[in-house]
């Protein structure tokens, strides 16, 4: 039996102590402490002290400290309005009354954010072989299941744009030539990992080729083409206002040149050798279409 309090009708207050050895003391704090807080045993028993555990009126409860679960976790809050979760002493998730849950990270704007190193991976519920893997580095496809090609040599998807190039016209040894342009000459272009697709438009104002000579080029594509054994990317291209080629058997044909953002405008001569396309006149246009490896 511990101590224990008695009232008594007389408005009395009774201290009973259990019938042993020695002394039963309580120690009762100094100070009335705050609105609502709760008493604890302080780490000396029978000595009471304040505690960081308060009820406010509409039966909130707060911890000043980490709320533990049990050995190494805990629940806290290290600033306003965050709520952080934790294993071994080291915050693990954070959460944020604007929105933001942060893995791995203390810097958490609005969003799911997960600190470099830190993997999300999105598995099939009934065949954990099939997943994929998302990083800072992009989405990773890699796995050990069905679906991957065996002469696959990367799973991982890091890149997806869109956007406008200004191409422009010009030779392989330029000389003196020169070239002025309409306004609606443009480019876009697609770009998902290393595939890169793009639509031209190049429409001329004047022109003058000077010294100029090789093949005429199509100048500005956004990104340098990949540098491989595979061969040259070959594109499409139509013209308007143009002179085209007159011998017969010619394809027009348009090439990404290999390590390079450009390429050039030819026709290929009853399939077998390259020769070089007729010089445009001063309002010639030319509407073109490729897609290519990036480096």
């Amino acid at each position: 039996m511990g101590l224990s309090l008695r009232g008594q009708t007389s408005g009395a207050v009774d201290i009973n102590a259990p019938a042993v050895a020695g002394d039963n003391t309580i120690t009762l704090p100094d100070g009335n402490g705050s609105a609502n807080q709760f008493y604890k045993n302080s780490t000396t028993a029978g000595i009471v002290t304040h505690s960081s555990m308060v009820e406010d009126a509409n039966g909130n409860i707060t911890v000043g400290g980490a709320f533990s679960l049990g050995t190494g976790t805990s629940i806290s809050s290290p600033s306003s309005n965050v709520l952080a979760l934790g294993t071994n002493d080291n915050e693990g998730i954070r959460i944020t009354s604007t929105g933001g849950v942060g893995v791995n990270t203390t810097t958490v704007p609005a969003g799911v954010n997960v600190a470099v190193g830190g993997t999300i991976r999105v598995q099939d519920s009934t065949d954990a072989t099939q997943y994929l893997t998302i990083t800072h580095q992009g989405i990773d496809f890699q796995n050990t299941g069905a679906g991957s090609s065996t002469g696959a040599t990367n799973h991982l998807l890091d890149d997806y744009e869109e956007g406008t190039f200004t191409p422009g016209l010009s030779y392989e040894t330029p000389g003196t030539s020169s070239f002025s342009y309409a306004a609606q000459t443009n480019g876009h272009y697609t770009r998902v990992g290393r595939l890169v697709y793009c639509k031209i438009e190049v429409r001329l104002t004047s022109f003058t080729k000077g010294t100029a000579s090789g093949h005429l080029q199509v100048t500005g594509l956004p990104f340098t083409s990949v540098n491989s054994t595979w061969g040259q990317h070959i594109g499409m291209f139509a013209s308007f206002n143009a002179p085209l080629p007159t011998g017969g058997g010619e394809t027009p044909i348009f090439i990404v040149y290999l390590n390079n953002d450009r390429g050039s405008i030819r026709y290929l001569v009853n399939n077998n050798a390259w020769s070089i396309f007729p010089d445009p006149d001063s309002n010639s246009q030319y509407k073109l279409s490729c897609v290519y490896h990036a480096v």
